[in-house]
């Protein structure tokens, strides 16, 4: 079975809310499912008109399986200093249980850091919580370092960064691109045959939220 990467649609956003409610529901069960998330609901003003935005999704089969995205970055952490650069924030990142531990999330990240920079984006910002499993370390793995954890006991929100453009072995495009169904060793870049995963994703838990609101 194959999965194909690509860009969301105006048609896909129902499913793609639905999918993203669900998982942050199970990631997250503290939280009120009935607050609406702006991005979500200004979907196509957030991710689709919006020059610094941007959401890919993955589907096998004709179902949705893994989502990553980033939107304009809104510096609401002023201690953060992150500057003037041009900055996008990562987020929506769930791969369903099925597909998790076999590259999918670093290939849809690889994904949304090529679109970046081909959109003169800067630089990234995203943050995540050290109770996700393996959410940190996994952001390491993509070239993201630390600036601040929070002292707050429960979420210990840690704030992570990345310059946009850093030397990368993976090359090609996103569109229409696909991988298949194989040993997490054997998945490649189905559209140049080129950057071949290693499979150390974390368990589909680096969701990376927005303060308040994840």
């Amino acid at each position: 079975m194959a999965i194909t990467i690509s860009p969301a649609t105006t048609d896909q956003i129902p499913a793609i809310v639905n999918f993203v409610m669900a998982g942050r529901a199970k990631m997250f069960p503290m939280l009120d499912p009935r607050i609406p998330l702006a991005d979500l609901v200004n979907f196509e003003q957030t991710y689709l008109d919006n020059p610094d935005g941007f959401f890919l999704t993955a589907y096998a089969d004709g179902q949705l399986v893994a989502t990553i995205a980033y939107l304009a970055y809104d510096h609401r952490f002023p201690h953060l200093n992150l500057g003037p650069e041009r900055i996008v924030e990562v987020v929506r990142l769930y791969v369903s249980p099925l597909w998790r531990r076999g590259g999918l999330a670093s290939m849809l990240f690889s994904q949304l850091a090529q679109q970046a920079q081909n959109a003169d984006i800067e630089r990234f910002y995203l943050h995540t919580h050290p109770f996700l499993p393996g959410a940190v370390q996994f952001w390491e793995r993509q070239g993201f370092t630390l600036l601040d954890i929070e002292k707050d006991p429960v979420w210990r929100t840690t704030h992570m960064t990345r310059l946009c453009k850093i030397p990368t072995t993976q090359e090609g495009n996103w569109v229409d691109s696909s991988i298949s169904d194989q040993p997490r060793d054997k998945i490649r870049n189905g559209w140049s045959g080129k950057g071949v995963l290693d499979g150390d994703d974390t368990n589909g838990l680096a969701r990376l939220g927005r303060a308040g609101s994840n």
